[in-house]
């Protein structure tokens, strides 16, 4: 097998008690809010509890879904955490930029995450065909 096969496959790659890969994409999300927060105008409280709640309800989804099976109790609180940090840290570094600064943050955020998306995706329906092998 490949080394990409092999990294593909160790789902403990993938999943970890705390942090792990899909960490990354849990982060771009609070991100995004916060950028689309900020354009929009919203105040900091309610912008952050939109995203509190919002991101929960995700987890929720997940786990109603099945499409966390593996995820423990600690990673989804993981999860909702690095997306409010990463609210949080563009929400003071963004919040007195211009209007054109805070839009192309938001397209090469809004990109990042659809890559991080696509290539979890990838990696997850490669794990699942060579599993039921």
């Amino acid at each position: 097998m490949d080394f990409l096969g092999h990294l593909l496959l160790n789902r403990s790659f993938w999943e970890q008690p705390y942090l792990d890969l899909w960490s990354i994409p849990h982060t771009i999300v609070g991100i995004l809010f916060a950028l689309a927060s900020l354009l929009a105008g919203f105040s900091l409280r309610r912008s952050m509890l939109a995203s509190i709640f919002l991101t929960t309800l995700w987890e929720m989804f997940e786990v109603i879904t099945g499409v966390s099976k593996a995820e423990t109790l600690s990673n989804q609180f993981s999860d909702i955490i690095v997306a409010q940090i990463g609210f949080f840290v563009v929400w003071y570094s963004m919040r007195n930029s211009s209007l054109r600064n805070q839009i192309i943050a938001l397209v090469f955020f809004g990109s990042l995450y659809a890559v991080a998306v696509f290539f979890g995706w990838l990696a997850f329906s490669y794990y699942v065909s060579h599993v039921q092998q």
